[in-house]
């Protein structure tokens, strides 16, 4: 999968982040143990599962997803995903 950030913003104390995220179709790790994560997805499908294997969702554009402060998992891109996301630490 090859992903890119469209456009990206910060606080001016880089504890808040906020932009739109672009990422073709396959699989990588996500970490959010030191951020937690808000995500509007605006076009695109995706599956999101937890490190343990469990708790899998599935998203499609419109949806809205939390990944809270400690999250890991792995993310599948079905099809080409936009996001806007905030990331919070």
């Amino acid at each position: 999968s090859a992903a890119s950030d469209v456009y990206k913003r910060q606080s001016d104390d880089n504890t808040t982040k906020i932009g739109i995220w672009e990422c073709s179709e396959g699989n990588f790790t996500a970490d959010r143990t030191a951020a937690a994560e808000f995500c509007h997805i605006l076009y695109g499908e995706a599956s999101v599962i937890n490190h343990a294997g469990s708790g899998e969702r599935k998203l499609f554009a419109g949806d809205l997803l939390v990944l809270p402060k400690g999250w890991r998992g792995e993310w599948t891109i079905h099809e080409t995903v936009k996001k806007l996301f905030i990331i919070q630490g």
